[in-house]
């Protein structure tokens, strides 16, 4: 029996033990492939769940600070937190080896697929995102900035488009004074180029060519000394004739000598003087009444207003047609029936003619034959021109002009002859009264134009050693020319 027994044990020994083998091949190559099967996924899941915890973390630091995104971030351990609160639960299905995290380990190892689990992670990222993007009470204070990349590669050239210049920059401010140079005075340029033509000049005073040629005051008397006329028998000067009879025949252009501050005045010089010096002396006085007799030395100090003195009269002027003649300043008194002569050497009183006839205005002139005055006789309304002795200041004769004084804006009397000017005002005068005093003669000749630029003429003045009329127009002081012609009609 036992024999028996025996023969089938080892029968049967050998093919079970081929299975047995064959059998724990199979389990070893089935553990084996499964390990590395394991180990290959446990892997790639830990990579992905390395990747999901930095994004976590990234996203717990984005929104530390947002409480209304009402958004609950889980880790690990809080899902095995859960995990436990569910024990319970699920207790009853679960092994006395199996604890609730590794189930649920287990779970997220086994059952979640890795394309899945990242395609969650990675929208919940991107809502998180567009969350915090589109709600600015949601954006958390700005982060520290981070240190510096590498530096890229260059890029590729732009286009050569110049921009628009900028405006200029502000001045800088100014530099400290540097050190004087050297003197050194380097070689004399070449000549420049010679510059362009001045303006023409005004028209020339040279007249129409006259009959004859008059002799001029300055050749018949010297202008050193006073003459000594002949004389009558009653002693008085001898002045009443003359040799020759010379009338006005053109005036020319007005020369502006310079201009003043006042509307009315007088300027004059003595064409007779006493002194060497005395002919370029320049005497003015301004306004229609005053006690200040202004004296230049030449016309130059005239226009650059340089007096060389001023004297003090002992009464005020009146009007502006008085004269210096032989030395002396010749005026009419104001508010006096008066004339007076003040030395000018002297600066005194030197003679007054208190017999004066009565009149409300004087006019002074001075020609070749000597001292004149005009004015008015108060009651008879008469126009005189009385021939005056500038020492004494008598009348030596008196003429009556058929003329009314009214009518006429300025007057002067020229080798013997009165001539009456027509309009004070306009831009052309002209003269068209002319009479012989000494002869009791009126002329009629052609009118004699002439221009008042500044229209408003006030002085007139003749003046026979410079052959000029002197004027004041209009606080302008100027001067004309003449000429002058020989009455053939008159005998000498």
């Amino acid at each position: 029996m036992s024999g028996k027994v025996l023969h089938i044990n080892q029968r049967y020994d050998t093919p079970s033990r081929i299975h047995i083998i064959i059998l724990y091949l199979l389990i070893a190559i089935l553990t084996t492939t499964w390990c590395i099967y394991f180990i290959h996924f446990s892997r790639s899941v830990q990579s992905h769940i390395d990747i999901l915890n930095d994004e976590t973390k990234l996203l717990k630091q984005r929104l530390t600070s947002i409480d209304q995104s009402q958004i609950s971030i889980m880790s690990f351990d809080g899902l095995r937190r859960q995990s436990r609160q569910t024990a319970p639960k699920i207790g009853t299905h679960v092994g006395k080896g199996n604890r609730p995290s590794d189930l649920l380990v287990g779970s997220i190892h086994f059952k979640v697929p890795p394309v899945a689990m990242t395609t969650f992670c990675t929208k919940s990222i991107d809502h998180c995102k567009k969350l915090v993007i589109d709600n600015e009470a949601f954006r958390g204070p700005k982060g520290e900035r981070g240190e510096i990349g590498p530096r890229g590669p260059p890029g590729l050239s732009g286009f050569s488009i110049k921009g628009e210049p900028g405006f200029p920059g502000y001045p800088g401010p100014i530099g400290h004074k540097g050190d004087p140079g050297e003197s050194i005075r380097g070689e004399p340029g070449m000549p420049g180029p010679m510059g362009p033509h001045g303006e023409i000049g005004p028209r020339g005073y040279t007249g129409p060519p006259g009959v004859c040629s008059c002799p001029s005051f300055e050749k018949l008397y010297s202008p050193l000394a006073p003459v000594d006329a002949p004389k009558f028998k009653n002693g008085k000067q001898a002045v009443l004739s003359r040799a020759q009879r010379c009338v006005f025949s053109f005036i020319g252009t007005p020369v502006l000598l310079k201009q003043d501050s006042y509307t009315f005045g007088a300027w004059m010089k003595d064409p007779m003087p006493k002194t060497s010096d005395g002919a370029q002396k320049v005497y003015v006085t301004r306004h229609v009444t005053g006690t200040s007799l202004y004296e230049y030395s030449t016309e130059i100090n005239l226009i650059n207003d340089k007096p060389t003195r001023i004297i003090q009269l002992p009464y005020p002027y009146s009007g502006v047609n008085h004269v210096v003649y032989q030395g002396s300043f010749i005026y009419n008194a104001e508010y006096k029936n008066k004339i007076v002569r003040i030395d000018l050497v002297s600066e005194t009183e030197a003679q007054s003619l208190y017999n004066t006839p009565q009149s409300s205005w004087y006019d002074f002139s001075v020609d070749e034959n000597g001292l004149w005055l005009l004015y008015r006789e108060q009651i008879t309304k008469n126009f005189i021109a009385a021939k005056i002795n500038p020492d004494t200041l008598d009348t030596q004769k008196a003429w009556q002009l058929p003329y009314n004084p009214q009518s006429l804006s300025q007057g002067f009397i020229a080798y013997g002859v009165f001539y009456g000017v027509q309009h004070y005002n306009k831009q052309k005068s002209y003269i068209d009264t002319v009479y012989d005093i000494y002869s009791n003669l009126s002329f009629t000749t052609t009118k004699i134009t002439f221009d008042v630029p500044f229209q408003y003429l006030v002085q007139l003045t003749y003046n026979p050693y410079e052959g000029k009329l002197y004027a004041w127009d209009n606080k302008h002081l100027l001067y004309y020319v003449y000429n002058v012609q020989k009455d053939k009609t008159y005998k000498c």
